[in-house]
């Protein structure tokens, strides 16, 4: 989380005290003086789906756990795992039923990269979408260079996450379809 903080320019602080608990404060910048936001109200969901299962790759617990909450919330089915050699074990166990891989980049044991270059060689017909929140990673070639078409930028919203997999299982559909 503090590495989506400060890729944000932001900061965090904490305030601890014995007896009473602690307290974590985000501090995000806000928009400069006369910049104005437009907030469409025109957002379209994408149909919800038909319990396609995905499999969620995080080393952080609430991400994983919201993700799973939104994409349930929306017709899919999703499984996690809180690093690159679970969601190995994952795949081994459930590669011909899972059809998207979202996962986080930087992560413990084994990083976003190394888990996608197993995840093609193990099963290249799955999806993988990748989320970061260092909006410059290195990474981003790499990964485009392997076939990652899909890279979110943290944090992102529902909506983007929705579209992002609704392309991401749409081409593998028209793919499926046009193979030979």
């Amino acid at each position: 989380m503090l590495g989506i903080v400060r890729s944000h320019g932001g900061f965090v602080t904490v305030d601890s005290q014995i007896g009473k608990g602690t307290t974590f404060s985000v501090f995000l910048p806000a928009t400069a003086e006369g910049e104005v936001c437009e907030i469409s109200n025109d957002i379209v969901l994408p149909p919800e789906r038909n319990g396609e299962l995905i499999l969620v790759v995080d080393d952080e617990a609430p991400i994983c756990e919201a993700t799973q909450r939104t994409l349930e919330a929306h017709g899919y089915r999703a499984m996690t795992a809180g690093d690159g050699t679970e969601a190995i074990t994952l795949i081994a166990r459930h590669g011909d039923q899972v059809k998207v891989v979202l996962t986080d980049l930087v992560m413990p044991y084994m990083d976003g990269p190394a888990l996608v270059r197993a995840l093609k060689r193990m099963t290249p017909e799955v999806a993988i979408i990748a989320s970061t929140g260092q909006e410059h990673s290195k990474n981003l070639n790499e990964l485009k260079s392997i076939g990652v078409t899909e890279i979110l930028i943290k944090p992102y919203t529902a909506e983007i996450l929705l579209s992002a997999l609704h392309r991401s299982l749409n081409s593998e559909l028209s793919g499926a379809r046009t193979g030979p």
